[in-house]
């Protein structure tokens, strides 16, 4: 059997205003929403896929986990998701030339166990799958031959329809769809289902984890937590699929310029391999972070920075790089933006220190001075977090490499730079951050 993934839509619910990434490139345990999915099917499941929104980027993310898990994939393009007075009911309908033997739907923000994925493979008859909701929302659920829609409680008795089911009648199906889509246009699948003529599978246990809000969203990456500490950005993603990394961005120039900075800085960073325009891929590297280590391990890193820095080729000559733009410019556009979005930004005292206003420092700041650069081969972002060691061989590798420095890709950076990056990352960790 086929299965159906509508990936079309601008998943509102879960779109956060300072994300720039469409629902199913949603970050969950270092996997993206539509990778999880398709990695409950086992290999050489055939999947369709129905793309609208941002429908590049997903798509070179789905051929990315389909040919790392031996799955086969059809794209196709919807307009729906954008057309007024149309939805779901339309995207399906639209899957139909694409969808004439029984398959499965299964919705891009809805995780079941993969028993029950196989079930509904082997499955003879229309089949929908129930569970219990993790979080108060509004939800479809079966009363008598039709569908019910309410704000269903957490705590109740009620199982709620969860976004999967097998089709097997698809001539009756079809019929119920082309009929009701401009009728209901956000029903989607449960158009053509009858509840009283399908085979009912329950998901016990809560699990059944639903991503198609923020509070479920929520819940499920506490489920799967991340296995490092990455912050989420607003225009990228960090994958752990297989045994390789997959770094995700929105910026096409980015991708390129990370995979050249990755040549001129072998071997202390894993060697990126282009993927697609927004994507690289790189080795996994085995070990902890260096910010979860000791001391001793912190020396070692030390030491192993002096190579690092100083053991670089004389004939290289030094780029051509604006570091006044890159110091003072940068600096006052981010604190500028900064204070646009908090006007009245007043802060005195920071851990009961008392500190001047931000535009009184600003004044203050020897730029001429800071920017007289001290050359060094440059990492950019050496925050313990970026640094991996291996505690078995005593060695470190360095992740999250800086793409350019004012356009330029080579090695070399400002010793100080560096120097920074690493302070900054003894005084805030990273996981600080991610915990707000």
């Amino acid at each position: 059997m086929q299965v159906f993934i509508p990936a079309a839509g601008l998943g509102l619910r879960t779109r956060a205003p300072n994300l720039d990434l469409p629902k199913p490139l949603l970050s969950v345990g270092m996997k993206p929403l539509i990778g999880r999915v398709m990695m409950l099917y086992p290999k050489e499941t055939n999947f369709i896929i129905a793309l609208g929104y941002k429908a590049e980027w997903v798509k070179q993310v789905v051929e990315a986990v389909a040919k790392e898990n031996n799955q086969k994939v059809k794209i196709f393009y919807t307009d729906s998701w954008k057309n007024a007075g149309q939805g779901l009911s339309h995207t399906v309908y639209e899957a139909k030339e694409y969808l004439e033997a029984e398959f499965i739907f299964h919705a891009v923000d809805s995780l079941i166990p993969s028993k029950i994925c196989n079930q509904l493979l082997t499955s003879m008859r229309n089949s929908i799958v129930l569970g219990k909701p993790v979080s108060e929302e509004c939800y479809r659920y079966p009363e008598g031959s039709g569908w019910a829609k309410d704000k269903v409680s957490p705590t109740g008795n009620l199982l709620v329809y969860t976004g999967v089911s097998a089709i097997h009648k698809t001539h009756e199906f079809w019929k119920f769809l082309e009929d009701m889509k401009d009728i209901a246009p956000e029903s989607g699948e449960t158009l053509g289902l009858n509840p009283e003529n399908c085979e009912v599978i329950q998901i016990e246990n809560n699990e059944w984890l639903d991503c198609g809000n923020t509070s479920g969203l929520d819940k499920t990456r506490q489920i799967f937590p991340t296995e490092e500490i990455i912050l989420e950005r607003k225009n990228e993603a960090i994958w752990h699929i297989g045994k390789q990394m997959y770094k995700f961005h929105t910026d096409e120039n980015f991708i390129l310029q990370r995979i050249e900075r990755s040549i001129s800085l072998q071997p202390f960073v894993p060697l990126a391999k282009f993927v697609s325009n927004n994507i690289y891929s790189y080795d996994r590297v085995s070990g902890i972070s260096l910010s979860k280590s000791n001391e001793e391990a912190f020396r070692d890193f030390l030491n192993f920075c002096l190579n690092f820095w100083f053991k670089i080729p004389e004939s290289t000559s030094y780029p051509q790089i604006n570091f006044d733009k890159f110091y003072r410019i940068k600096t006052l556009e981010r604190i500028h933006s900064f204070l646009q979005k908090y006007p009245n930004y007043r802060i005195q005292k920071i851990n009961g220190e008392k500190v001047e206003l931000i535009q009184d420092l600003l004044v203050k700041i020897p730029w001429k001075y800071l920017t007289d650069i001290h050359w060094a081969r440059s990492h950019g972002d050496l925050h313990p977090d970026n640094v991996v060691y291996n505690e078995k061989s005593k060695t470190f590798s360095l992740l999250d490499w800086r793409q350019d420095f004012d356009g330029s890709t080579s090695h070399f950076g400002d010793l100080y730079y560096e120097l920074g990056k690493i302070n900054h990352g003894l005084i805030v960790d990273h996981e600080i951050v991610s915990k707000n």
